[in-house]
């Protein structure tokens, strides 16, 4: 199992998985997504920031809107009129959310599929278009469900707050890479090394150490040979 660089998760390391070489090093992705984040950063960075800022946007009336869906005693302060349209605002709002902003969910959740595994935008591509669904067939066919009530805000806040996620994890990843790189940058280019050097000394030590033992050696062993000779003479002397 390989690991994904872009958002952390394993992919099998089959040929139908998404890859990509570089440096002779293979590196495998989840998703489409994920090598586009890999291969151009600053584009993918850019094209986040954009959709993080549409997606508050639009998901903060369909919040105020929700409103008097789950809090009744909220529902006085809006206009009667504008209660009977309400649904189809938050259809409205939803819609751009779901299917151009989360758009990178269903090529995530494709993916997985082609690749014979699943991923993390499988489950936030099922379930943002299991609410969304279920709330467009409530609006435009009421009567169709048993229920009335609509879940518009769940899938357009899922999908807010993920893409908030990861554009807080980008921001944070690049800092540490700036990081890494200004103390690179104070790494010196060339560095002069001295070395002091022993040798010639280390050697006459030892051509005097050595002319030292062989000089007491060659003194003890005429000593040695001088004692014999006395040695012998006292034997001589005493027959």
């Amino acid at each position: 199992m390989a690991k994904d660089p872009i958002c952390g998760m394993f992919v099998e390391e089959t040929e139908n998985s998404i890859h990509y070489s570089k440096d002779r090093i293979p590196y495998y992705f989840c998703a489409s997504q994920c090598l586009n984040e890999f291969l151009e950063p600053e584009k993918a960075f850019k094209k986040l920031k954009m959709h993080v800022a549409s997606s508050i946007a639009l998901t903060i009336p369909i919040i105020i809107l929700s409103l008097p869906h789950m809090i009744p005693e909220i529902g006085q302060a809006f206009p009667m009129g504008m209660m009977e349209y309400t649904n189809y605002i938050l259809l409205a709002l939803a819609t751009p959310i779901q299917f151009w902003i989360g758009w990178r969910f269903y090529k995530g959740f494709w993916d997985g599929i082609k690749a014979k595994a699943s991923n993390m935008d499988t489950l936030i591509a099922i379930g943002t278009t299991a609410a969304y669904l279920y709330s467009a067939i409530v609006t435009i066919v009421p009567g169709y469900f048993p229920f009335t009530a609509v879940y518009f805000e769940t899938s357009a806040i899922i999908i807010t707050l993920i893409l908030v996620g990861r554009l807080l994890e980008t921001k944070t990843k690049e800092k540490a890479s700036d990081a890494v790189r200004k103390l690179l940058d104070l790494k010196p280019r060339t560095a002069k090394v001295i070395r002091p050097v022993f040798r010639e000394e280390n050697e006459e030590e030892g051509s005097k150490k050595n002319n030292n033992n062989s000089h007491s050696n060659n003194q003890s062993n005429v000593n040695f040979d001088n004692f014999k000779l006395k040695s012998i003479t006292k034997e001589f002397k005493e027959i």
